[in-house]
């Protein structure tokens, strides 16, 4: 879960004042309020994509392209991950306040039928030069 930099500076300041804080939860604090601080310095200077395609598809769909392409390196990867990263980029793209299109890949093939990958390219011309 992201953590607020507000959050991280106040249990510092109670672990560094307090004396009841080890190194390695001291460093732990120090490293992710760095890495808070550089991501927000970095978000300031990045402008967000004019247009963000979320292909979302279930786990299910995942699963059987995962089987299609035949990769043996992704054959090892666990249903629950699956399923637990399918979730956070779900949730990720609801909470996505800038323009987005999602497009519901369950029931399209875009790799053998041309008219899926057509119905997709159409959604993202009518998005982007505002037709429907």
């Amino acid at each position: 879960m992201y953590l607020q930099l507000n959050d991280i500076m106040v249990e510092f300041a109670f672990l560094h004042y307090s004396r009841f804080y080890n190194n390695q939860k001291l460093y732990f604090y120090q490293i992710i309020w760095i890495l808070n601080y550089l991501f927000d310095l970095m978000e300031s200077f990045i402008k967000p994509p004019d247009l963000l395609i979320y292909l979302k598809a279930s786990v299910p769909t995942l699963i059987k392209q995962i089987e299609r392409r035949g990769r043996e390196y992704e054959s090892s990867i666990r249903l629950d991950y699956i399923t637990s990263l399918n979730n956070r980029y779900n949730s990720w793209i609801e909470e996505y306040s800038n323009r987005k299109l999602i497009i519901n890949m369950d029931d399209l093939n875009i790799t053998d039928n041309p008219k899926d990958l057509g119905f997709v390219v159409d959604s993202i011309n009518a998005e982007i030069n505002g037709l429907f």
